[in-house]
């Protein structure tokens, strides 16, 4: 597949590539929708570099995927090559794209990172109205905004949505246990500090 038959660039942080990978395999499966995703197309034994920045001045989108992670050292790198982009093709489309784990009011450093976006609207995963699948698509096939999807899209943009949650609340179980266990261990330090006085 050649570059310029891309409809949308996937630009995400390593961290959240399982919530992107969903997002991906329905915008493919449901919609026909060609992405560009790092894991799936770069052409082996070729210059990734030289291959991203074919994608990046070619793709006919790109979504900016934001978490919790904050942006990944090459995501930051591909937003300012799509800012330059931006700045000389200004109906260029590029816009955020929210994933469930990403806090309400972001951090200073990651909203200086995605200034070149500007005010442009961006699509939530974190709310179920407006259906952000539906948004997302729209926007990448020209579609208006309150398009009447099939009762199947609307039932499998659900899907996905369960599928974003249910992986962050697995992370977000991970990072308890973990919580957990520094606990355990601070408070063992503190049991033997405090012997440690009491022997003295």
């Amino acid at each position: 597949m050649s570059a310029n038959e891309r409809q949308v660039f996937l630009c995400h942080n390593s961290k959240d590539k399982a919530e992107v990978e969903k997002v991906r395999n329905c915008l493919k499966d449901m919609y026909e929708i060609k992405t560009f995703m790092d894991k799936y197309d770069f052409e082996t034994f070729k210059p990734w570099e030289h291959q991203l920045e074919g994608e990046i001045f070619s793709v006919g989108a790109a979504a900016v995927f934001v978490s919790k992670s904050g942006l990944g050292p090459c995501q930051a790198k591909e937003i300012d090559k799509f800012a330059e982009r931006l700045a000389k093709q200004p109906d260029f489309l590029m816009g955020l794209v929210i994933l469930p784990s990403c806090p309400k009011k972001l951090s200073i450093d990651l909203a200086k990172k995605i200034e070149p976006l500007g005010d442009r609207h961006w699509v939530d995963f974190r709310q179920a109205v407006p259906n952000p699948m539906a948004q997302l698509v729209a926007v990448i096939i020209d579609l208006k905004p309150d398009c009447d999807f099939s009762m199947e899209d609307r039932q499998a943009n659900k899907r996905l949505r369960v599928e974003l949650l249910e992986i962050y609340s697995q992370q977000l179980e991970i990072e308890v246990e973990s919580l957990h266990k520094e606990i355990k261990t601070e408070l063992h330090s503190i049991e033997l500090i405090e012997k440690q006085i009491i022997e003295e």
